[in-house]
């Protein structure tokens, strides 16, 4: 009988790359995509964290430099 398997997860470090590119976003260029290179909103196990991602690279490539919008997603 075959068995599932179950992507691995790391809650924590989710979160804590989401908390990170939100403090540092517009503040260091490019950070974003470095990231992007390495991390996309699929990559994620828990669906909202790659929502946030997505909106973020939405955001940056549409231009916008103000930060306040990031945060009102």
């Amino acid at each position: 009988m075959p068995t599932e398997r179950i992507i691995p997860a790391d809650m924590d470090a989710e979160e804590s790359l989401i908390g990170a590119l939100l403090l540092a976003c517009p503040h260091e260029e490019g950070l974003l995509a470095k990231i992007r290179g390495i991390v996309q909103p699929g990559s994620f196990y828990r669906e909202r964290h790659g929502w946030i991602l997505a909106a973020m690279i939405h955001i940056a490539e549409k231009g916008c430099g103000d930060d306040s919008e990031i945060r009102s997603i």
